[in-house]
């Protein structure tokens, strides 16, 4: 089952990741040529948005499935997620600048002046330096600084939240990143994971195995402290 996984759920990912961007490319060009009478940006936007979203949600995921399962295959798809919500999120926020004609001086006053716009572009700032150091190079260069500098990745779940929130609709996704990011909490991580293997180490037993020893555990049970040979011997002293 892990193999078909393995071999079937990266070029979902791949599809899932590049079809929108292909979508937004398409209108806009047709806009550009005349075929399509306008190009709303701010539904683009949105679409840029809900995609980045999912993104870096199902990102968040990938971790915790390992925790819980010990599957190793979803840690391969870290990268991959996280590149995709930064470049919706920069695209999203590309659109959102386009609807001042790229005016970087309207758009940044915009942004300034609304909290939701505000933490929405920390948040998209914050994937920078996560996008630009996610290759084996900067992990080298990096060291043990390069884990150290993708924690980030809890600042940017905050400020996506706060985003939210000032949106009317983060509560369902602040509880989820709460629950997403508090199993890698270093506590709860060992808890979860020694639950886990005691549990397979149950599951691990033989069933035929394990129901001759239930067995034998129930007829010591009724049986263990009874001697039959006393028993006869006892009932033979009371009848004389």
């Amino acid at each position: 089952m892990n193999k078909i996984v393995e071999k079937w759920i990266p070029p979902l990912i791949l599809i899932f990741g590049v079809a929108p961007m292909l979508f937004v490319v398409g209108a806009a060009g047709i806009t550009v040529i005349g075929l399509m009478s306008q190009f709303d940006f701010l539904d683009m936007a949105g679409v840029m948005a809900d995609v980045s979203l999912i993104t870096f949600t199902a990102m968040l995921f990938c971790t915790p499935l390992h925790i819980l399962f010990g599957w190793r295959w979803p840690l391969n798809l870290r990268r991959p997620l996280g590149l995709y919500a930064f470049m919706y999120s920069a695209v999203h926020y590309l659109v959102f600048m386009a609807g001042f004609q790229f005016n970087i001086g309207a758009g940044l006053n915009a942004t300034a002046a609304s909290n939701m716009l505000l933490f929405g572009f920390i948040g998209v700032a914050l994937m920078v330096p996560l996008a630009i150091t996610s290759n084996k190079w900067s992990m080298n260069q990096l060291g043990k600084n390069w884990k150290r500098l993708h924690y980030l990745v809890y600042a940017i779940a905050i400020f996506i939240v706060l985003h939210l929130l000032f949106l009317g609709q983060g509560m369902v996704t602040a509880l989820t990143y709460c629950a997403l990011l508090g199993i890698r909490i270093p506590p709860i991580r060992r808890a979860v994971v020694r639950w886990r293997q005691n549990l397979w180490k149950n599951q691990e037993q033989n069933p035929v195995e394990s129901q001759q020893q239930n067995q034998r555990k129930a007829w010591g049970e009724t049986w263990g402290s009874r001697n039959p040979l006393r028993d006869i011997a006892s009932t033979e002293r009371s009848q004389l």
